[in-house]
């Protein structure tokens, strides 16, 4: 009898931008499509006019993790997803970020330990389809103590 094995070694987690607000709904839509992904929340107060509530928000406003085997389909099948930018990149290719930093988040909001909304995380600036093109736009910014976009950052689309 032959076993299915599983190699994991191929599997890496990327950092997926979305659209302002819509990281649950990129979170379902994704596991919808078989990924697998990893949204850290953090609770806090929702001040409302007439009472206050517990809410959960991501710790990094816009983005999601997601592990996957990376190659050209898995590439467009996630950027196709509705509320994706695009990926955080390094060198123009989606960048890998390492198990044990996932690992660390996971085990530091199991473990209860305080968490703030990172506020140092700067948000990344769109591409267009024009590479010679040097002003790009800037998606749209959050309103609050949210991440400040700054013209100097790379783009989440990656240039291949």
């Amino acid at each position: 009898m032959r076993y299915a094995i599983f190699h994991v070694r191929n599997m890496h987690w990327y950092l997926v931008y979305t659209h302002c607000w819509h990281e649950k709904k990129v979170k379902e839509r994704l596991e919808r499509e078989r990924f697998e992904t990893f949204l850290p929340l953090i609770e806090q107060w929702s001040r409302r006019r007439d009472r206050q509530k517990r809410i959960h928000i991501p710790l990094f406003p816009g983005y999601l993790f997601v592990r996957t085997e990376m190659n050209v389909n898995t590439y467009l099948k996630i950027l196709k997803i509705k509320g994706v930018i695009g990926f955080f990149c390094n060198a123009g290719k989606p960048a890998i970020i390492p198990d044990e930093e996932v690992d660390s988040i996971q085990i530091s909001l199991k473990n209860g330990k305080d968490a703030k909304l990172c506020p140092n995380l700067h948000a990344h600036k769109g591409t267009t389809k024009d590479e010679n093109k040097t002003d790009h736009p800037l998606p749209p910014q959050r309103a609050g103590p949210y991440p400040r976009l700054t013209q100097g950052d790379q783009g989440p689309d990656c240039r291949g």
